[in-house]
């Protein structure tokens, strides 16, 4: 091999290799700065990995990723809630089932846009549409809805990163 080919391919083997330390790094340091919203880092790093794009994301397009993770966990949510319904026993359940149903309804295009205004870095509208989403559980639980009790916690969580990386970018 030339001299000037191990040179080469050091140099890209050195490239490649920065590239991804400083991704991870991105990350590492996004996730470490976010303990004043109750985010582990751990919980972080190991929510947002779940996206391979994460490992080239920059700060905004972690964002995104966050916001992202928390529609299809909203759109299960919805669809437990519309089986719930079919095999409703009282009136008191249903109208509960149905007004949960419509908050994970109407929440769904928001969180859509909540994703399209953090990639366009309008976080501030992003952080408020996910201060309203975060309670949507909470509401569900306070009607009786207590079959999506595990699920509402788990879109909470996913909920507050994605508002805490929202609150982080806006700051």
């Amino acid at each position: 091999m030339r001299p000037s080919t191990s040179i080469y391919l050091l140099a890209l083997i050195f490239f490649f290799q920065s590239s991804t330390l400083s991704a991870i790094t991105t990350l590492e340091q996004l996730c470490g700065s976010l303990g004043a919203d109750y985010v582990t880092p751990e919980y972080c790093i190991n929510t947002l990995k779940t996206d391979p794009s994460s490992a080239s994301a920059d700060v905004h397009g972690l964002g995104v990723i966050a916001v992202n993770l928390t529609i299809p966990q909203a759109t299960a949510i919805k669809s437990k809630l519309e089986e719930l319904l079919k095999n409703v026993s009282s009136p008191h359940a249903d109208k509960a089932l149905e007004a949960c149903h419509q908050l994970y309804s109407d929440l769904i295009p928001s969180l859509r846009w909540a994703a399209n205004s953090v990639a366009s870095k309008l976080n501030r509208g992003a952080e408020a549409v996910l201060n309203v989403a975060i309670s949507v559980p909470a509401s569900c639980d306070e009607l009786g809805v207590l079959p999506i009790t595990k699920e509402g916690v788990a879109f909470s969580d996913l909920t507050n990163l994605a508002r805490a990386i929202a609150r982080y970018l806006a700051a």
